[in-house]
Order: C-alpha cells, then structure tokens, then sequence
C-alpha cells in the first residue's frame, strides 16, 4: 500500500470514528472510556471468547482488555466494519507485547 493510500485510509477511518462517537463527546477511539466502549464494541460470542482466554491466561488485566477493544474498534473501522468482529479483536490482542511473548503474535 502506498503512503498515499494509507493515509487516505486513516483519514477515513477517523471520519468514521468522528461520525460514530460524537454523541459519546469523543472523537477518536484511543478516547473511550470504559462507559463509551460498553456502548460503541458489542461482541459476538466468539470475540467474548477469545477476551475472555486472553484475561484467563494472564495476558490482559481489565485496563489491558480496553485497550485491546479500543484498537479493535480502530482495526474494524479500518476495514470499513461497523461491528467489531472476531478478526478484529485477535488481531488487537496479537500486537500486545504480552500476547509476542506467549507466542499468539500472528505470523
């Protein structure tokens, strides 16, 4: 992907963010608090899942969990997702440095 392309991406992406969370009083998704995402990031089961395994091995606390919801949420809306879907939350817990060193990073 060119730079270009990527930036017009990103830029998207936050339009999207801004459109979705401005009656939250956020912006952007690195912005959410724990109210704002119970409301933005409705999992299926097999995201709950997969949060659920990733906290019983120890990889996240409660505070680690939200930041993986609010980069899922940036994942999803990068791929023009309205929901977060299961992909979307692997790969957010793949970029923890955590998840690196028990070996879950995606190859």
């Amino acid at each position: 992907m060119s730079s270009a392309a990527a930036l017009e991406r990103v830029g998207l992406a936050r339009e999207r963010q801004a459109s979705r969370l401005r009656e939250c009083g956020v912006s952007v998704n690195a912005h959410m608090d724990a109210r704002v995402l119970q409301l933005q990031v409705r999992l299926d089961e097999k995201g709950q899942e997969m949060l659920r395994d990733a906290r019983e091995r120890g990889l996240l606390s409660a505070r680690g969990q939200h930041r993986v919801l609010r980069v899922a949420r940036t994942i999803a809306d990068l791929s023009h997702s309205r929901r977060v879907r299961p992909q979307d939350v692997g790969a957010a817990i793949a970029l923890r440095p955590e998840a690196t060193l028990a070996g879950l990073r995606a190859a």
